[in-house]
């Protein structure tokens, strides 16, 4: 019996741990959303990935950016763009993503537009492997801009020099 049960354990040994929690997806796809609860002065406060399945649509980045405005499953993020924005175009060229909306997503301004083309901007990054983006609607401008451009590098929303300045 003791033989049995040590056979057991080993087998269970060398079997991947499962949580039940976390999902596995056979076709991942990353979407960057702002919190709800955001805590600004932290590089991890303002945007969060949810992952979701791409269902056989890994590559169709215009089905996925679709879905991905859309918003959130996860109730711990955020909606941020107005309602009835719609994708116009997704054009990829030499490492760029053009993105080009209908001009309800002129809508956004100040500070949600600003979080709002980061976590697009990280979004279309992460799933197309473009190195910068550049949004823009039909007609109308963003905050006075005829687009606006981000790099994955560029969307950090920490201001070092305020965090220091509540620090002291």
């Amino acid at each position: 019996m003791k033989r049995i049960v040590c056979m057991i354990l080993l087998l269970l040994l060398f079997l991947p741990g499962c949580d039940p929690q976390e999902e596995v997806f056979a076709e991942p796809v990353d979407f960057y959303y702002m919190k709800a609860d955001v805590a600004y002065f932290s590089a991890e406060g303002v945007i969060a990935r949810e992952t979701r399945e791409a269902e056989g649509y890994r590559q169709n980045y215009e089905y996925l950016l679709g879905l991905y405005l859309q918003g959130p499953e996860n109730q711990e993020l955020k909606q941020l763009f107005p309602q009835y924005v719609k994708l116009v175009e997704l054009e990829i060229s030499d490492r760029v993503a053009t993105v080009t909306f209908n001009d309800t997503f002129a809508r956004l301004t100040g500070l949600d537009l600003t979080i709002a083309c980061a976590c697009l901007t990280a979004t279309v990054c992460d799933m197309t492997g473009v190195q910068s983006v550049t949004i823009q609607t039909e007609n109308r401008l963003l905050d006075g801009n005829k687009s606006i451009t981000m790099t994955w590098e560029n969307i950090l929303l920490l201001d070092s020099n305020a965090a220091n300045l509540i620090n002291n």
